[in-house]
């Protein structure tokens, strides 16, 4: 029993990792030991709804969507969340080292879907994108990015093509200050995450 708490139950182990790709998938010296999340940093990303989602088709999806796997990649699926299930394509040698039982997420499934807000988070060169009107999920992507230059052309493409008057702007990820610098004269309201 810890005395400062009381608490006598044993602390719930799921560690999360993140493997890049552009590393081989092999940026980890060591497995955790429990039940493991795998976070995929990919550009071929695509959500579905939880509904149409089968796993049979989970290539197919990505396939619709312009980012079909290579021969040397495979298609994996998240759990639901929100309704949604990621779908991904990892390089096959990824998996060398990962035990049976892992399940995968995506940086779409966890970032932030409040109504009325466009969401970016850039991690080195590559910038997640969800735009919500009102409480609607109209896009999300994975792009490459490069800096903020291409995350200035991006935000830009949107407003030609659909307006981003009025929304707030949510950025996470370690240049969330950064871009707020950069974007700051196109939102009125922007949150760092």
């Amino acid at each position: 029993m810890r005395p400062e708490t009381g608490k006598t139950d044993a602390p719930v182990s799921n560690d999360e990792m993140s493997i890049r790709l552009w590393s081989d998938g092999h940026s980890f010296p060591e497995l955790p030991k429990g039940p493991l999340t795998v976070e995929l940093l990919g550009r071929k990303t695509v959500l579905v709804p939880a509904d149409l989602f089968r796993a049979g088709l989970a290539e197919s999806f990505l396939a619709w969507s312009g980012l079909a796997c290579d021969a040397s990649e495979r298609a994996v699926w998240s759990d639901e969340r929100a309704g949604r299930v990621a779908v991904m394509a990892v390089a096959e040698q990824a998996f060398g080292r990962l035990p049976q039982e892992v399940r995968f997420s995506s940086p779409l499934l966890r970032m932030s879907e409040q109504p009325q807000s466009l969401v970016l988070e850039l991690h080195e060169d590559l910038l997640y994108i969800k735009l919500l009107r009102g409480s609607e999920l109209t896009l999300a992507e994975a792009v490459r990015a490069a800096g903020e230059a291409d995350v200035l052309y991006y935000v830009g493409e949107l407003a030609r093509i659909a307006s981003l008057k009025g929304l707030t702007l949510r950025l996470s990820g370690a240049e969330a200050a950064g871009l707020r610098t950069v974007l700051k004269s196109q939102f009125k309201r922007i949150v760092c995450e």
